[in-house]
């Protein structure tokens, strides 16, 4: 079964296909871990500190709607966990 087909064993990999699946498991980790933070911060109070989901500074909640720390990290978030939203956001990225 090492011709490319599903249910490869490990010693079938390459260096290359392995580091790619390392990857791809701690992006997907990452992605877990900032779903879990969007979590938390929905459910902070005003005025408590939190995490931003995205790139995990703390930051105070100073409304009841703030959730990241700027602009930039909610986009990023966005574009990351909506599955639609990361194909289109990693085709565009790639074409560049």
């Amino acid at each position: 079964m090492g011709d490319g087909t599903l249910g490869m064993n490990p010693g079938d990999y390459g260096a290359e296909e392995l580091d790619q699946e390392r990857r791809d498991q701690e992006y997907m980790e990452e992605l877990y871990n900032m779903e879990q933070r969007y979590a938390i911060t929905e459910k902070a109070k005003i005025g408590s500190q939190m995490q931003c989901p995205f790139c995990g500074i703390f930051i105070t909640k100073t409304t009841y709607n703030k959730k990241f720390c700027h602009k930039g990290c909610k986009d990023k978030y966005w574009n990351n966990v909506n599955d639609k939203r990361r194909d289109r956001s990693h085709a565009y990225s790639k074409g560049r």
